[in-house]
């Protein structure tokens, strides 16, 4: 009995290690799609925004307010905001590339 949980053990050692390997990995770089109010564009003059508004904002009749996307990168979004010097506070939405949907929260450091 001590011999299978020994190897029981072990490879839940070797497929623990075998995650911390693969998750190791995640330090690679994502992108990201961020949004801001069009008002603080100029804040950020070597990123190119495009205007966004998403389907439902453009079936909306009120215009509200005018939103602009960019595509930048970084391990996670906390990096992707540091490195492209975004105030945090300008965020208005954001998820990777390959979501579907947006965030409007960040997640703590």
């Amino acid at each position: 009995m001590a011999d299978l949980a020994q190897t029981l053990g072990l490879n839940q050692g070797i497929e623990v290690q075998q995650l911390r390997v693969t998750a190791g990995f995640g330090s690679c770089s994502v992108e990201f799609t961020v949004v801001i109010l069009s008002e603080q564009v100029g804040s950020y003059p070597k990123i190119n925004w495009t205007e966004w508004k998403d389907r439902n904002r453009k079936q909306m009749k009120s215009q509200g307010d005018v939103w602009s996307m960019a595509t930048l990168s970084g391990a996670t979004i906390w990096d992707c905001l540091d490195n492209n010097k975004i105030d945090r506070l300008h965020l208005v939405q954001w998820k990777p590339v390959d979501d579907t949907m947006y965030q409007v929260s960040l997640p703590r450091r």
